[in-house]
């Protein structure tokens, strides 16, 4: 009897590990297809902007859905449009329990070439946080849980505009001295502002908390970091620090 028992269930299970081996493969195969890909990160991509306030767009998408994924032609926009970040490739990796948690956790994260843009809103306000809160009407009101860990980033460029009230020029010294170095100031659609720059960034990042349904303010953990500041002019080789939100300015903490 317990022959035949084992005999059943055998011929049961069987065909169904066949079957959902089959359906499972036809998936991959499907899903890794040009076409497949694309409609991959259009799901992906209305997921995160689901969340969030602002929006989310993946341009193409390779990788593992259990864990691993490279995003290609990323941007990320406040919600009126303005452009935070882009970069060409980004590759991240992550546990599906966080993402369907609607918790925006990412662990060894690698970005090639990105673009930054950070501006300081006269409202008292950073433009990403027009990103990660909350849209309304959400459950709880609060915003998502945004943190990067263990980030690379490679070739990238950092630009934040800073609202201000424009002054007369620098003059120099002397009649003989050389002209001072002027701060770069642009017209924006909320005011003037003063614009900062780092390029030709090279970074290791063990920690970036960008949001929190606590609000916690921006943190950032950097183990080392070489660029060229635009203002002032400042070429950095080597950058150990910690850099905290206070406010509505920036707490930095050096450590070389």
């Amino acid at each position: 009897m317990r022959r035949v028992r084992l005999f059943l269930t055998a011929g049961f299970v069987w065909p169904l590990l066949v079957l959902f081996g089959g359906l499972l493969g036809t998936a991959a195969a499907v899903l890794w297809s040009p076409p497949g890909q694309r409609l991959l990160a259009r799901v992906v991509t209305t997921m995160i902007s689901g969340r969030v306030a602002g929006r989310v767009e993946i341009g193409g998408i390779r990788g593992s859905l259990l864990g691993h994924a490279v995003l290609e032609r990323v941007a990320v926009r406040d919600s009126l449009g303005g452009l935070v970040l882009t970069a060409e490739r980004l590759e991240v990796r992550y546990t599906l329990p966080e993402l369907l948690a609607g918790r925006l956790v990412f662990h060894e994260v690698r970005v090639e070439r990105p673009v930054i843009h950070l501006i300081r809103l006269r409202r008292s306000r950073w433009n990403y946080e027009e990103v990660f809160r909350s849209k309304p009407g959400t459950p709880g009101g609060s915003s998502a849980l945004v943190e990067l860990h263990d980030l690379v980033i490679r070739g990238g460029t950092i630009r934040v505009d800073v609202a201000t009230t424009p002054h007369a020029p620098k003059v120099p010294t002397s009649r003989n001295g050389a002209a001072p170095a002027q701060p770069r100031i642009e017209a924006s659609p909320d005011g003037p502002v003063r614009v900062y720059g780092l390029s030709e960034l090279d970074a290791r990042i063990p920690l970036v908390r960008i949001s929190t349904p606590a609000r916690d303010p921006i943190l950032v953990r950097i183990a080392e970091l070489r660029g060229t500041l635009a203002d002032p002019a400042l070429t950095i080789t080597a950058l150990q620090a910690e850099i905290i939100t206070a406010g509505d300015s920036l707490r930095f903490t050096l450590d070389r």
